[in-house]
């Protein structure tokens, strides 16, 4: 994974959502004196699909690109004009989640910017957003805007269960927001607690055993912010237990969090939990940007 932000692309279907997105790329391209891309993937229509004109006449498929083509560059040129950077146009064709993947590894594109929603919201609803099929296919770190970009991020919440993944994620989390709190969270449950209910353990001993595993968490979490170096040294550890979809959620708001990170790989749990489940949850329901990050090449 690069160790520095230098080329951001922001995916871009001419919706607010994705105007939205847009802004917040070009603040961080602006921040990190990063080149930006505003891609526009185009599904070829072919001509009866395409419609007639004014006059009745077909409208092929170059004369629907060259429209889209211009309007992009105006939205590019528009976008640059507002954050005085350099923003390029790039139109790919097919469907955006299949056409990205490769141009993104192609331009060694750093990190990905998409908005939470598109155009077609029913659709959306239907077979899952863009933004999820966008981050199930990405090779590099994916943020999905939610929220209008007014300021820069303050608060950021990065989940971890430990793993190398999770590690990853915060890392990369500080180095693209290095101005902003960083606030690692670990959702903790006691292992054994059910068995030991059944088991007929009484309560006292119980409780003991909850509070000396959160106590070992604890000391873990502690651990895990020293192993990221210098990002480490003023992230603030929390600890919470309960189910992660839950926890995540409770805390992204009481700490009022601007954006939540997740690592897209890790052990069992977070892999089956917050991958699949939370990280689905966050994109659909959270009111909050997410980042995730796949785990490095």
């Amino acid at each position: 994974m690069s160790t520095s932000i230098r080329r951001i692309l922001a995916a871009t279907d001419f919706s607010e959502p994705a105007a939205q997105a847009a802004e917040r790329a070009a603040l961080l391209a602006r921040g990190h004196g990063a080149r930006l891309w505003l891609a526009h993937a185009f599904e070829s229509a072919g001509v009866l699909a395409a419609g007639t004109d004014a006059a009745g006449l077909p409208v092929s498929d170059k004369a629907l690109v060259d429209g889209v083509c211009a309007h992009l560059a105006d939205a590019a040129a528009a976008l640059a004009s507002r954050h005085g950077i350099e923003v390029r146009p790039v139109l790919l064709q097919g469907l955006l989640h299949r056409a990205l993947p490769r141009f993104v590894e192609d331009e060694g594109i750093d990190l990905v910017v998409v908005g939470a929603r598109g155009e077609r919201h029913l659709l959306d609803h239907l077979l899952g957003s863009t933004a999820q099929r966008v981050v199930q296919t990405a090779t590099r770190p994916t943020l999905v805007v939610r929220q209008p970009p007014a300021t820069s991020y303050r608060r950021v919440v990065a989940a971890t269960d430990f793993s190398d993944a999770a590690r990853a994620a915060a890392r990369f989390a500080s180095m693209l927001l290095p101005d902003a709190q960083l606030l690692l969270l670990h959702v903790h449950e006691a292992p054994y607690d059910r068995q030991l209910a059944y088991a007929g353990i009484d309560d006292t001993r119980r409780e003991h055993y909850r509070k000396q595993s959160a106590l070992d968490a604890m000391h873990s979490l502690e651990s895990f912010a020293a192993s990221l170096g210098a990002p480490g040294h003023h992230a603030v550890p929390a600890l919470r237990s309960g189910h992660p979809i839950q926890a995540i959620g409770e805390f992204v708001a009481e700490s009022s969090a601007d954006l939540l990170v997740i690592g897209s790989s890790g052990k069992s749990r977070i892999e089956a939990g917050l991958l699949g489940s939370v990280s689905q949850h966050a994109l659909s329901r959270l009111d909050r940007d997410v980042l995730i990050v796949p785990p490095g090449p």
